[in-house]
């Protein structure tokens, strides 16, 4: 990912350059299954155009892992059908309950937001999340797709290997990012070599 011109290296981490993301005013949600509700509608389009949940009607659905985010940057409150506030931490149990992965992919998420790219769900290829090219949301396609790992999760070289030549298909630059013990995110660009011989 293109984060060198901003201090890194590859295989090194960086912290993150940009300030928190700022809205027009907190808003409320409401927790439905595995998703947020935002019903007002000024927010839901303000969320959508900068990359957030998916429009339904005039409302916008948040994946839980951005409702993560945005409720700990307190810009959102999440409620429960009952009006009932949902802490972050019963957020993180219901994401947990989902996929046991959750946790990771939301550091993850949070790390490259944070950085100021625009962030999306992934074509189900291990939990895997589209990124954009910084100011590219909107006119054009996602430049890479993003691998998230803990440090010393096991995972077969034949599975990581089919989940990187399904991302070259689509024509995507495949990173893997790996979340250290102390919670910090490396990222490492993916390539394939092939050596020929004489």
């Amino acid at each position: 990912m293109a984060m060198r011109g901003e201090g890194e290296t590859e295989g090194t981490t960086q912290p993150a350059t940009a300030g928190p993301e700022q809205f027009t005013q907190k808003f409320e949600g409401t927790l439905r299954g595995y998703g947020v509700h935002v019903k007002d509608e000024g927010m839901a389009a303000e969320l959508a155009r900068r990359g957030y949940g998916e429009k339904e009607g005039k409302r916008l659905k948040l994946r839980l892992y951005e409702a993560l985010h945005l409720a700990r940057l307190q810009w959102l409150t999440v409620r429960d059908g009952k009006g009932r506030q949902v802490e972050f931490r019963e957020l993180v149990e219901k994401s947990l309950s989902e996929d046991e992965r959750a946790w990771t992919k939301f550091l993850v998420y949070r790390d490259l937001r944070s950085r100021g790219y625009v962030v999306r769900e992934g074509y189900g290829l291990a939990a895997d999340l589209r990124v954009y090219a910084r100011g590219e949301y909107g006119s054009h396609p996602a430049a890479y797709v993003v691998i998230p790992l803990n440090e010393g999760s096991e995972i077969k070289l034949s599975e990581l290997r089919k989940t990187m030549d399904a991302i070259y298909r689509m024509g995507k630059e495949p990173i893997v990012a790996v979340v250290e013990r102390r919670g910090e995110t490396i990222y490492y660009k993916a390539s394939k070599m092939v050596f020929e011989g004489p």
